[in-house]
């Protein structure tokens, strides 16, 4: 099922409106369709403020971590007023560097 959720959220970000929550309800009925719904919203926000946060020619950082006992990549946002922390598996990761211009903003 993993590759299926994960399926699920590429298509998401892709086409935001293409699967409506009221059409498609057998597919967000599950767990994984929940859970990929919640990752969708989740790397589209990260994405908005990775590509806001290279405009205002802001610093990003990525290093490798840990989350889960599993591998995973912790990016940070250092604002004026703070920063904010996001990690991501290697999986999900991915999935955001396929997204316009998230590649560039990160360095990679």
């Amino acid at each position: 099922m993993r590759g299926f959720r994960l399926k699920l959220v590429e298509q998401l970000l892709e086409e935001p409106g293409a699967l409506s929550r009221n059409r498609h309800f057998d597919t967000f009925a599950d767990a994984d369709g929940k859970s990929a719904l919640r990752l969708s919203r989740y790397l589209r926000a990260l994405e908005r403020d990775i590509l806001a946060q290279h405009e205002r020619g802001e610093a990003i950082a990525m290093e490798p971590a840990e989350r889960h006992g599993e591998p995973a990549v912790r990016i940070e946002l250092v604002r004026p007023r703070g920063k904010q922390l996001a990690y991501l598996s290697r999986d999900e990761l991915q999935i955001l560097l396929q997204r316009p211009g998230v590649r560039e903003a990160l360095g990679i």
